[in-house]
């Protein structure tokens, strides 16, 4: 078994709950589908967003999006001065026998993240 880390990012335009539950849903679901997960090889996802997001929990809507099998945990980005805003970022532990190569996942603009990507 090999150990691997996932990670994905998406910007939102407003804290709302619609928003949030949308984002989240829509970063969890373009991270199994592009990389081909079974909820089996997910060991822990962990959520964080900027201090500005306050309306609702990313793991929360995730859950109710239907991924119920993974184990979440969620913290609160660090504040740094000219971080952009709106974020929700998303780390996935898989551990798996197979060996392909995961692709992480920018969306609505967190694709600014990491240039070095795109």
């Amino acid at each position: 078994m090999q150990m691997q880390a996932l990670r994905g990012a998406v910007q939102l335009q407003e804290d709302t709950p619609a928003a949030v539950k949308d984002a989240a849903y829509r970063l969890m679901d373009q991270l199994v589908r592009e990389n081909r997960l079974d909820a089996s090889e997910v060991v822990s996802v962990f959520f964080s967003q900027t201090s500005d997001l306050k309306s609702y929990n990313p793991a929360t809507a995730s859950r109710e999006g239907g991924f119920t099998d993974f184990t979440y945990f969620c913290l609160q980005e660090l504040e740094i001065d000219g971080a952009m805003p709106r974020m929700i970022r998303v780390l996935l532990h898989i551990c798996t026998r197979d060996t392909r190569s995961l692709k992480p996942v920018y969306l609505d603009g967190a694709e600014k993240l990491r240039p070095d990507l795109f």
